[in-house]
Order: structure tokens, then C-alpha cells, then sequence
């Protein structure tokens, strides 16, 4: 988790995806680890959207994560905006 942390945070979206995309397949069907982790690689891909200069496809893709960690465990987890 704290890997995909770290990468998202220095602006690494596509490495923070694929790190918390292992640990997604893992996790149980249904439980709120997994719907939370959904949200977090969602997340990555509006970052790699932006980058990418597609700003309205992002918007569409970060309506989602708020909706996957709806039910999510209240864990503090510190992401950042990129510089």
C-alpha cells in the first residue's frame, strides 16, 4: 500500500496503478479494502489522463473514486497533488 503511496505522491500514476492494482486481485470480493483500492487506482488513472493533456476524460474518471470509497474503512492515507 504504502509503495503505491509513495509513487502516486512524486507523481508516478501509472506505477502507483499497477502497485495497487496487485493488491486489488488480492483483496476479498465485496469488502471495503477492495472498494477503496479501486478508488485509489481510479485516482491514478484521472492523474495519467491529466498528464496525458485530457483534462475532460479525467473529470468523468474522478467522479469515480468518491463513489468507491463511499464505503471504504476510514484510514488516514496522505496523497498529494503533484507539483
Amino acid at each position: 500500500m504504502r509503495l503505491g503511496q509513495d509513487l502516486f505522491n512524486h507523481g508516478y500514476y501509472w506505477e502507483a496503478h499497477e502497485a495497487w492494482e496487485g493488491l486489488w486481485q488480492a483483496a476479498k470480493r465485496g469488502s471495503q479494502l477492495r472498494a477503496f483500492l479501486k478508488g485509489l487506482i481510479l485516482l491514478s488513472a484521472a492523474g495519467v489522463k491529466i498528464r496525458e493533456g485530457k483534462r475532460t476524460p479525467a473529470c468523468v474518471t474522478l467522479d469515480a473514486p468518491a463513489r468507491c470509497c463511499e464505503t471504504s474503512p476510514r484510514r488516514r492515507m496522505a496523497i498529494s497533488r503533484a507539483p
